[in-house]
């Protein structure tokens, strides 16, 4: 009988420390796996968080819409911390003062392509213009062509894709142009003085309008031709081919006055 109680004893025994193997088993197999999961986690935690660093941007964004030629200011732009994949160097770091460069809605993230300096290049003066047809149909940073129209009904464009600035007179007209663009319109002025049926007037073009040679560039008087041959020397417009061409347009303008007598 003994033997017997002793048997079962030792049996439970054996399943007592069978089932605490277990227990510890099972234990240390969860420890194992929750330490592994926690330090997949927190690998995968720490890279997002490098990403989303990596991500912040310190920006100007729109806070309305900004038209084309207007100047950024604290009423219309404001700064804000975003994330962003944009190359930081494009970002524009400081934006009051800038200009627009193109129509801007609420809501964009202002770069280098979309602003520029309100600081003028060595040539660029502002100036403003009266003697100029339709200036009241259009809004200031409007893109306008200014063109001169001769009596013989030829057409010409002056200056290309220019943004209009504000003035407190609607009949003025205000540009920013360079040594060339003031060149060409004190030169297209003096034409509408001295052909009296000639005439300055604007027309709208297009926000996407691209740049590229006229076949109607106006060809200004001969003694400005050889000022712009010295400034432009690259523009095969200004050249003897020019001088040419303008005392062919200067010879069918006098036969139409000739004409009307």
């Amino acid at each position: 009988m003994r033997g017997l109680r002793r048997s079962v004893k030792k049996r439970i025994r054996w399943g007592v420390l069978i089932v605490a193997v277990q227990v510890f088993l099972l234990f240390l197999c969860q420890t194992l796996v929750k330490q592994k999961v926690t330090k997949e986690y927190e690998t995968r935690l720490a890279a997002k968080e490098a990403i989303l660093e990596a991500a912040g941007r310190l920006v100007y964004i729109t806070k309305e819409t900004v038209s084309a030629g207007e100047v950024f200011t604290e009423q219309n732009v404001e700064k804000r911390y975003v994330l962003s994949e944009q190359d930081p160097d494009t970002l524009k770091v400081e934006a009051i003062g800038a200009v627009a460069c193109v129509d801007l809605p609420a809501g964009v993230i202002l770069n280098t392509s979309v602003c520029r300096s309100t600081e003028y290049g060595v040539s660029e003066r502002v100036c403003t213009f009266r003697e100029i047809l339709y200036s009241e149909c259009f809004d200031a940073y409007d893109l306008v062509d200014v063109r001169i129209r001769y009596g013989n009904g030829e057409n010409y464009c002056v200056l290309r894709n220019k943004r209009l600035l504000p003035t407190e007179d609607e009949k003025e007209c205000c540009f920013i142009l360079d040594e060339t663009e003031q060149l060409l319109m004190s030169a297209a002025e003096f034409d509408a003085a001295t052909y009296g049926s000639a005439e300055l007037f604007l027309v709208g073009v297009p926000q996407e309008a691209e740049e590229g040679e006229l076949l109607s560039a106006f060809l200004p008087s001969k003694q400005v031709l050889l000022q712009l041959m010295d400034v432009d020397k690259s523009n095969k417009v200004y050249s003897e081919t020019g001088i040419e061409l303008r005392n062919a347009l200067e010879q069918r303008l006098l036969e139409h006055k000739n004409s009307r007598k």
